[in-house]
């Protein structure tokens, strides 16, 4: 592994996205030789549905199948087709990776977890660059449920995150380093977020080096009658599984869990799902998508995080918290909150 204090500029280092980076550095040079009568002039951006279209459609690398419709009549390259444009040029060309390789000394891909399955396809051609330049590669494997494209695997039985581990560790000329310590929230959330995933999954154990001074820090759940008042007390940001979940606090514009990846507050409210009660109270696990989106929002809190439930089971009322099974086979404090309960407990408290 190289040595990060190398990858100290001299000057700012040009920023990209993985689709600007592949149209300028390939698609933009090339194209001419392959679509003669396509200047490309930038980028076209879809729209929901042409997502969701293009996810559910059948498409590959024949030329033919997709010339007419990977670019608009301004000349723009549809962004849906960017990574199977890059993966024509380059088996037409195949120097074009070689040349790419050797325009940057260094080249940082982030979230690299998002990659789609023609991405890694690109990818795998750059790590194989033998005298190519240095690449470094962010991510977050829990996050893997949050690619747009199809699911990775044609097989059932494997796991998003199953198949992404396999991926990288199939690269001969890829060397992986685990980060396990956070720095933003205590034990309890990051605790909490790691089992949220399936104990097969054997992710590596979230470990806190944050200690949390202030009042009302850890899990907790709630009713929703109660949620005007704890918005009062502390002040929550407040989240939602999307837009379509729990319509019935709109006119409190909660923020969909993706809409606030890369972000982090304080105080974090989310609006239960019925899937995510059944996760809280019953253990029962979600799909993959849902995971990494639970995780996503459950990692943006730098002190608590409450868990806002239609109703409460009648077996919990007489209780003032779950015993929630974690990940590393203890149990977690997942405290109810309502305006007559008081706890002066440890936030972190594992039983």
């Amino acid at each position: 592994m190289f040595n990060l204090d190398d990858l100290r500029p001299q000057e700012d280092p040009p920023i990209k996205s993985w689709h600007r980076f592949l149209v300028d550095c390939i698609i933009r040079p090339y194209s001419p030789a392959i679509f003669l009568e396509h200047m490309i002039s930038g980028i076209d951006y879809p729209t929901e549905a042409e997502k969701d279209e293009f996810r559910t459609g059948k498409h590959d690398l024949n030329y033919y199948n997709f010339k007419d419709n990977a670019f608009t009549p301004e000349g723009k390259v549809k962004y849906l087709y960017i990574e199977i444009i890059t993966l024509h040029i380059i088996s037409e060309f195949p120097n074009s990776i070689v040349n790419l390789s050797k325009m940057f000394q260094y080249i940082i891909i982030d979230d690299v977890q998002l990659m789609s399955n023609e991405g890694l396809k690109i990818l795998g051609l750059l790590l194989n660059q033998q005298n190519g330049c240095k690449i470094l590669l962010y991510g977050d494997i829990r996050q893997i449920g949050l690619r747009e494209d199809t699911k990775p695997s044609d097989n059932e039985d494997i796991s998003d995150f199953q198949f992404s581990k396999s991926w990288f560790k199939k690269q001969q000329n890829l060397e992986t380093k685990k980060f396990d310590t956070t720095y933003r929230f205590p034990q309890s959330i990051a605790t909490f977020s790691d089992s949220i995933f399936k104990p097969d999954e054997k992710f590596t154990n979230t470990i806190s080096d944050k200690n949390s001074t202030l009042d009302h820090t850890g899990l907790f759940y709630l009713s929703a009658d109660n949620l005007g008042k704890y918005i009062e007390k502390y002040e929550p940001y407040i989240v939602r599984y999307n837009r379509g979940s729990r319509k019935e606090f709109d006119d409190l514009e909660p923020a969909s869990f993706f809409e606030v990846k890369g972000k982090e507050f304080e105080r974090l409210a989310i609006l239960a799902s019925e899937s995510i009660e059944k996760f809280i109270f019953d253990k029962k696990y979600l799909g993959d998508k849902s995971a990494s989106l639970l995780y996503l929002a459950v990692t943006r809190s730098k002190s608590s995080v409450a868990f806002v439930v239609n109703k409460i089971p009648k077996d919990l009322l007489s209780n003032n918290y779950i015993r929630f099974q974690t990940a590393q086979n203890t149990t977690l404090q997942i405290k109810r909150w309502s305006p007559e309960i008081s706890y002066n407990d440890d936030p972190n408290c594992l039983f």
